[in-house]
């Protein structure tokens, strides 16, 4: 909760609404402190969020357990998640005699309609601001915690956080980014509708991209041109943290 006032007397370190410019209010209550501790990004959102986004995630903890004496489940469909309309989940556990196995194309060819990925970041490092052309994005967050940045057209923006047993969820196209904001490693899959894995990397892009048109449109200089990567680098580190990339 970094970068947030607090007021000990009044809300036992309760975070208020306010942002580091200024902007905001304190939140008297009544109110839920712990849930908003939990999303720190949505009780004070970056100064870069605008506009309406829709909302793209959801816990498996606020869903209904289904218990039987084979084991248990439990759901996120259109019913928790709207914008969910490509894929759903499931979170189960069965006791001996079950199991849950993930494929894809590239492994079993005769799976035409599911592509995964399991992303790794570690403490200060970054999966870079990047775009999947093919299809939505369903996520699913394994350990640690993050919050990531999704990006429609005409600048609007809007920022989630997120921790083990979340789900996330990213329109088709919509650039995003993702940070691990914890002390531990991050994992979470990135699931598709799709026979194969595809992202377009926005450095990249950029990096292929003639220089003058890039200049020209953005109204930049070199000190960001010079820094462009024609590599993709998918996972990189962010300001303040030391992280050696590695290559998908």
């Amino acid at each position: 909760m970094k970068n947030l006032p607090w007021n000990q007397a009044a809300y036992g370190y309760a975070p208020q609404p306010i942002r580091d410019d200024g902007a905001g209010a304190t939140d008297p209550g009544p109110r839920d402190i712990m849930r908003d501790i939990e999303n720190p990004d949505m009780l004070v959102p970056p100064a870069t969020d605008s506009g309406l986004v829709p909302n793209l995630k959801f816990s498996f903890s606020d869903t209904n357990m289904t218990l039987n004496h084979g084991g248990w489940s439990r759901e996120i469909t259109v019913r928790e998640l709207p914008i969910a309309t490509t894929l759903a989940g499931v979170n189960m556990r069965l006791t001996p005699g079950g199991s849950v196995r993930i494929a894809d194309s590239s492994n079993f060819p005769i799976s035409k309609t599911i592509a995964a990925a399991l992303v790794e970041l570690q403490p200060g490092a970054m999966r870079e601001l990047h775009w999947h052309p093919n299809n939505d994005e369903w996520q699913y967050y394994l350990t640690g915690q993050g919050r990531m940045t999704v990006f429609a057209g005409n600048g609007v923006a809007r920022t989630f956080d997120y921790r083990a047993g979340d789900v996330g969820y990213v329109p088709f196209a919509f650039g995003h980014y993702i940070q691990n904001t914890g002390t531990e490693t991050l994992w979470y899959l990135e699931i598709f509708k799709s026979d194969r894995f595809a992202d377009v990397s926005l450095n990249q892009w950029m990096a292929l991209t003639p220089r003058d048109l890039v200049r020209d449109n953005l109204n930049v200089g070199p000190e960001l041109l010079d820094v462009l990567r024609k590599e993709k680098w998918p996972v990189v580190k962010y300001p303040g943290f030391s992280y050696y990339p590695r290559n998908r």
